[in-house]
C-alpha cells in the first residue's frame, strides 16, 4: 500500500515514501513489488533502490543521516523488498496519519483473521466429510 500522501519521490523503478509509522525514515520500493529477494531486481533497480532515497535525505533535505538498511516486507501476503533510510530529525508528516493508517492496519488483520476463521471451518467440514465416505 502507498498513499499519495506519503510520496517523498518517484523513480524509474522506485518509490520512496515517508514512513507511514510518522517515524524519521524514508522507505523505497520497486514499483511492481514482486521482487522477493535482492537477486531479483536488476543492477538499474537495486542503484534505484538504495540512491533514490540516501539522495533525498543527504542532498535534498540536507539532513543527517543515521543508517540504513534493506528489508524484506510481506504486506498483504505479497513478499518484496524494500530499502530503508533513517534520518536524525522529524517526520514531515502530521502525527494523525499514523492513527488513520494503524485503524487500516487493524481492520485489515480483523479481516484476515474473519477469512482464516471461515477457511478453517471449512476445512473441518470436509475433513468430516471424507472420514464419512465408504470405501
Amino acid at each position: 500500500m502507498i498513499l499519495k500522501d506519503l510520496i517523498a519521490c518517484e523513480g524509474e523503478f522506485v518509490n520512496v515514501c515517508n514512513d507511514a509509522q510518522v517515524r524519521p525514515m524514508l522507505v523505497s520500493e520497486i514499483k511492481d513489488g514482486y521482487q522477493h529477494s535482492l537477486f531479483d531486481l536488476t543492477d538499474d533497480q537495486l542503484h534505484e533502490l538504495c540512491f533514490l532515497p540516501l539522495h533525498e535525505v543527504v542532498v535534498k533535505k540536507k539532513l543527517p543521516w543515521s543508517r540504513s538498511l534493506v528489508n524484506q516486507g510481506d504486506s498483504q501476503n505479497n513478499p518484496h523488498i524494500h530499502f530503508k533510510v533513517s534520518y536524525k530529525g522529524k517526520s514531515p508528516l502530521p502525527e494523525w496519519i499514523t492513527t488513520i493508517l494503524y485503524a487500516r492496519t487493524v481492520i485489515r488483520k480483523e479481516e484476515k483473521k474473519k477469512i482464516k476463521a471461515a477457511l478453517d471451518s471449512d476445512r473441518s467440514q470436509l475433513s468430516g466429510l471424507e472420514s464419512n465416505t465408504c470405501s
